[in-house]
């Protein structure tokens, strides 16, 4: 598994931001916690944007989690939460 260092950097971010809500916050915090304890690998994307990024490495193939609706959009291979269910899968076809 992998992880870009700036995805990491905006949660840290967003974590400290008053746009956050508490249940938010204990998101990130248990996110980031995960990442911590586990061997997820953090690489660097370079220049440019994060989103832009996650959506060409899912149209290359890489399965690629997030709530964003536009990501979720464009890329094929993704692995969606299921808020109600609380669970997380594979998804494939369209949102």
């Amino acid at each position: 598994m992998l992880i870009p260092r700036e995805v990491v950097q905006e949660l840290k971010d967003l974590r400290r931001s008053d746009k956050a809500s508490r249940d938010e916050r204990l998101a990130i915090d248990l996110a980031l916690a995960f990442f911590a304890r586990t061997k997820v690998k953090h690489i660097s994307l370079g220049a440019g944007k994060v989103d832009d990024f996650l959506i060409k490495k899912g149209k290359q193939g890489a399965y690629i989690a997030s709530l964003d609706r536009e990501i979720k959009r464009r890329v094929p291979n993704r692995v969606v939460i299921f808020d109600a269910q609380k669970r997380v899968g594979p998804e494939s076809g369209q949102v």
